[in-house]
């Protein structure tokens, strides 16, 4: 608590109303008074009406004091008065949960940006680098690298995992993954093993399995994406209708051309391959091509008409 905010004296105000405050104070022995109380409401409603006419220093001796509590940590007391006194607590806290997760084995280098839930639970050899934020119900295994950057809501993060500028949401993440940068996960969503996700990757209500690889510019929404498949640059699920929803399916080792346009609901089965620049509007069966595209046509010398 900030000497500014302290008291000489203990002073409980009983004001028109019969409306009672009570005041920060410090004591004689070097002691805060928080002005934190608690009442028996039957009994404190009972001496306010009955002692409407006595002094406000009556009144509080009044009260029989049962038992107090006290800390070392005058910030688990401070009040906020303030939104530089709030500021001055929270980084108090903030420090605090640093600390604790250095002390866990936690490698935090600089603190700068660095925001981390109670709650939040960081394995043994992790860094932390600035610009991260933690909060809600988040987890994260060994050895992993997390930020510059980046933001985890209520996620499950695995194993020597790598995520750089990554925002993820009320997702699961599985060891050996390297995400980012610039990728939003968003609400049950799940990753995984040794997935990559780079930037401009959003994945939404998705399930991709391990192996598979998702480098660029590309939309995964409500989709269950097999093993070991690649996607091209500039995909896209194209699960809403303007009414409802559907989910795309995607096997195992299938390879989806730069510039797809998977309309679902829609199947691509195991070893498929979608040319580059196609909108799939039909299954694409196991080892197949699916092609679904203008055919190109060269007008020879068509530029030189106007010259």
């Amino acid at each position: 608590m900030s000497g500014s905010s302290l008291k000489n004296a203990l002073s409980l105000c009983v004001n028109e109303g019969n409306e009672a405050a009570a005041v920060f104070s410090r004591q004689p022995n070097g002691e805060d008074v928080t002005g934190a109380y608690v009442f028996s409401s039957k009994k404190l409603m009972t001496l306010i009406k009955n002692g409407a006419s006595r002094s406000a220093e009556e009144l509080f001796r009044a009260c029989d004091k049962k038992t107090r509590f006290q800390t070392d940590c005058r910030c688990e007391t401070s009040a906020v008065y303030d939104m530089c006194s709030l500021h001055e607590i929270s980084e108090t806290v903030r420090l605090r949960e640093i600390e604790h997760q250095l002390d866990c084995g936690v490698n935090i280098p600089c603190f700068d940006g660095v925001m981390i839930s109670p709650n939040v639970k960081i394995g043994e050899g992790t860094l932390i680098l600035p610009g991260t934020i933690l909060r809600g119900n988040v987890t994260i295994g060994k050895n992993c690298t997390v930020g510059p950057n980046t933001l985890l809501h209520n996620t499950t993060v695995g194993d020597d995992a790598y995520l750089n500028s990554v925002q993820s949401f009320d997702a699961r993440i599985m060891s050996g993954v390297n995400i980012g940068p610039f990728v939003h996960i968003r609400p049950n969503s799940v990753i995984g093993e040794k997935v990559h996700l780079g930037n401009f990757v959003e994945v939404k209500n998705s399930n991709i399995d391990t192996g598979t690889k998702v480098s660029h510019l590309t939309y995964v929404g409500d989709s269950d994406v097999g093993k070991r498949v690649n996607f091209g640059c500039g995909t896209v699920t194209v699960n809403y209708t303007g009414k409802a929803k559907f989910r795309t399916t995607i096997g195992d080792d299938a390879f989806i051309g730069c510039n797809t346009n998977l309309v679902a609901p829609v199947t691509v089965g195991d070893g498929a391959y979608t040319a580059a620049g196609s909108t799939i509007t039909e299954d694409v069966p196991g080892d197949s091509l699916g092609i679904a595209r203008a055919r190109q046509v060269n007008k020879i010398g068509w530029c030189l008409k106007d010259k």
